[in-house]
């Protein structure tokens, strides 16, 4: 079994890197060289507040792996499993253990591999949609500082020794620690396009599933995936009529909840584009419907029956 580095604590942790789980019962904070994982009440978390309640964890990042950048729970099906990607361009992927005492918050996180296939940062974690799945393993997308998109497969079932073929990924544990490159996203070639700093994805349709990224040079592009084919294509861009965007900070793809048409919110700036996206991937109707205007810079966006904005005020990292 890998090294469990947990411990409660009492001091709190200021950190800039936030992830709450599906159901908001739980909620990891990280500093950059360790994660806290508090227990939380749903009603606080829609509300960003902070009444924590239950056990603390206490992850300390592994040594030279770098700063944790991003976070993201995977959720579903396979429980309470934390990704955490750090400006090394290592993802690190922690799990409860079988038999770890409920609760709103475990006690303990186990990390069960560490995904290297980059050395730039890595700028956004995601989970993908398990629809896209080729054998039914945990899916998690992650976005890199060299404007690349990769999403990785755990295997589960398959048991492999450490060091096997899947090139790149350190084995920490044979058994459901085992993951490959499911596919890669590419930069589409224009010039300055820089880091990819966010994406969402929209429910996957049919054989369809759309991806939505946000780069530091140039305005937000769509992608699809055949999940037939196995491949990506490129399919259009948001670009505001008055062609003036800052870089994207986040992008929250809303539920369609029976409307016609599909919600994008992209936040840059102070402001928040709300874009209208219809039709077929292959002849996208795209318009801004409303604009969020803020008085501090957003730096992200939560997806739901309302769209929740946080704000970064000056000074806070």
């Amino acid at each position: 079994m890998s090294s469990v580095v947990t411990s409660s604590i009492d001091a709190p942790i200021l950190g800039s890197v936030v992830a709450y789980n599906d159901n908001s019962t739980k909620v990891a904070v990280s500093d950059g060289v360790r994660v806290v994982v508090r227990g939380c009440r749903p009603e606080d978390a829609a509300t960003q507040g902070h009444k924590e309640e239950g056990d603390v964890s206490s992850i300390v990042v592994e040594p030279n792996v770098g700063v944790v950048t991003a976070m993201c729970w995977m959720g579903g099906m396979f429980g309470n499993v934390l990704c955490c990607g750090t400006d090394g361009g290592v993802v690190m992927v922690y799990a409860e253990p079988p038999g770890a005492p409920g609760g709103c918050a475990a006690r303990e996180y186990v990390l069960r591999c560490m995904l290297r296939y980059s050395t730039s940062t890595v700028t956004c974690v995601r989970r993908a949609p398990q629809s896209i799945s080729n054998n039914g393993g945990p899916m998690v997308t992650v976005s890199y500082g060299d404007g690349s998109i990769r999403i990785f497969e755990g295997l589960v079932g398959k048991m492999h020794s450490r060091g096997g073929a899947q090139t790149g990924i350190e084995f920490l544990d044979s058994v459901d620690g085992v993951w490959e490159v499911h596919s890669v996203v590419s930069p589409i070639g224009k010039p300055d396009m820089g880091a990819c700093i966010c994406f969402d994805w929209k429910a996957c349709e049919g054989e369809t599933a759309v991806l939505v990224a946000g780069y530091e040079g140039c305005c937000p592009q769509i992608y699809s995936y055949d999940v037939k084919h196995f491949t990506w294509t490129h399919r259009d861009e948001l670009t505001p009529s008055d062609d003036a965007m800052s870089t994207v900070s986040d992008i929250a793809w809303a539920p369609q909840l029976g409307r016609p048409y599909d919600i994008v919110a992209v936040a840059c700036g102070t402001c928040v584009n709300l874009w209208s996206i219809s039709g077929p991937v292959d002849e996208l109707d795209m318009h801004v419907i409303a604009t969020l205007e803020h008085d501090a810079h957003v730096w992200q966006t939560r997806s739901g029956r309302r769209v929740a904005l946080i704000e970064r005020y000056p000074g806070i990292k």
